[in-house]
């Protein structure tokens, strides 16, 4: 017998998951060049465990492990500020150590004081056991620090 996604609705295995920042106060520092830091925010006192089922959702490590092999839709959303002016921030959702190069956003701070927003949604394909989580660089000569807000990584399976 083949496996058929709409048996998930029909028997209640709706694979999902959830972990947000609802107020956020803590900053985050990002280190000089291309590479990519795990954003870690959704660890501080204003992070949650969202709703899940059939995921692990993990708010301590900022991640959400799948926990069916198959194609999940992934997004993230967040509303930061920055300390410094005319920086470039771009973020991008990760499968364990592996960019996702199908959901990415950019944003431009012009200055030290605004409040900006990332989010972008795409397919990913997973193993059981992998590991999403969102991840932040910038195009500044030092480090430079955010503030994320309001944060949310969502999953869904919707194929095999």
């Amino acid at each position: 017998m083949t496996y058929n996604p709409k048996w998930d609705t029909v028997f209640g295995l709706i694979t999902f998951g959830q972990i947000y920042v609802d107020g956020g106060v803590t900053s985050q520092s990002i280190a000089t060049g291309t590479t990519y830091a795990k954003v870690t925010c959704f660890n501080t006192a204003a992070g949650f465990n969202g709703a899940s089922s059939d995921t692990t959702v993990d708010k301590a490590n900022s991640e959400i492990t799948c926990s069916r092999a198959g194609t999940y839709l992934v997004s993230f959303n967040m509303s930061l500020t920055s300390d410094t002016p005319n920086v470039v921030y771009r973020a991008a959702i990760f499968n364990d150590t592996v960019e996702q190069s199908q959901v990415h956003d950019a944003e431009k701070f012009l200055v030290g004081t605004d409040l900006a927003s990332l989010h972008a949604t795409g397919l990913v394909a997973c193993t059981a056991g992998q590991k999403i989580s969102v991840r932040i660089r910038h195009g500044d000569g030092g480090s430079v620090a955010i503030t994320p807000l309001y944060a949310s990584i969502t999953v869904r399976r919707v194929g095999t």
